[in-house]
């Protein structure tokens, strides 16, 4: 309970009597506990609190209010209740930041190998299945004149650093397939042979264009344990692109061409014809005569 003093209570009666307050006697200033507190701009939700005061006046003898009262005549001050009004800011979700995660997602990265890759399968580029044949062979729709090397014999310097075993997987590997292609067996030619090693030790992975001669030709190379084998197989296998309806020259069709009759190859081993990474590769050089993929002699030496 908050008592009024007698000051403050003849104050009021002599502004009610039109009777100034003495000078000496201040106003009363007013009780912080019955000072209304506006809500602010806040976006957050407030809430109003008021919490009753109970306020009581007991009048002192002598006062102001003798004059006017007998003790009992004066009517009795009766407690009454005043208000206290605070803002008491209220949680509301609206107002609630959820925390955002500052963890940053993991996101596994592709192992990355430094093997040296063993494949036998030449990496591109070049291909050898997109090797172009020589221009002078492809161009006329008639087998032009060709000096035929005369054969060696299989003459060992002639073949230069080729075993038996070698020259038998270079004729193995044409022979078996031209014999499913209605094609004669190939014989072997030194002095092609002897072109094919001159080309390879080039180690540039590009038809010679004639410059040896005018032979047919196909190119190998890969990587690794690349076999004679493997490298035949690689022009042989294009076969399954082969279109009798619309014959296409290509490594396959020479293999199989039936008009010719010798071939020649050799091998180098180069670096610089895939990345450094691969190691070197294995150049396979072979030339052919007669040359095959003539325009308009598709029908009569290809059978598939």
């Amino acid at each position: 309970m908050i008592s009024a003093s007698t000051e403050e209570f003849e104050a009021i009666i002599a502004e009610a009597c039109g009777s100034e307050t003495p000078a000496s006697q201040a106003a009363p200033s007013e009780s912080p506990s019955s000072v209304y507190i506006a809500p602010s701009s806040s976006s957050s939700a407030e809430q109003v609190i008021a919490t009753p005061v109970e306020v009581s006046y007991t009048p002192s003898s002598g006062s102001l209010a003798d004059l006017f009262f007998s003790s009992q005549d004066a009517p009795a001050f009766e407690s009454t209740t005043a208000f206290v009004a605070a803002f008491v800011p209220e949680t509301s979700s609206s107002s609630f930041v959820e925390p955002t995660s500052t963890e940053t997602p993991f996101t596994p990265e592709a192992p990355t190998s430094t093997e040296t890759p063993t494949s036998t399968e030449a990496p591109p580029p070049p291909p050898t299945s997109e090797a172009p044949p020589p221009p002078e062979i492809t161009s006329t729709s008639e087998p032009p004149a060709v000096a035929t090397p005369t054969p060696s014999n299989n003459n060992a310097d002639a073949s230069g650093s080729l075993s038996q075993a070698d020259i038998d997987a270079y004729l193995k590997g044409h022979n078996d397939v031209r014999a499913n292609h209605g094609a004669n067996a190939l014989t072997w030619n030194n002095d092609l042979s002897a072109a094919a090693q001159k080309w390879a030790d080039n180690c540039v992975f590009e038809h010679s264009g004639g410059v040896l001669g005018s032979f047919g030709e196909n190119l190998s190379a890969g990587s690794g344990d690349f076999s004679i084998a493997a490298g035949i197989k690689g022009w042989t296998d294009e076969v399954k692109d082969y279109n009798p309806s619309n014959p296409v020259a290509s490594h396959f069709t020479q293999v199989v061409w039936k008009d010719t009759t010798e071939v020649g190859c050799a091998v180098a081993s180069c670096g610089g014809i895939f990345d450094s990474s691969f190691g070197d590769a294995q150049f396979y050089v072979c030339e052919y005569l007669p040359p095959g993929n003539f325009n308009n002699l598709f029908a009569e030496n290809v059978q598939v």
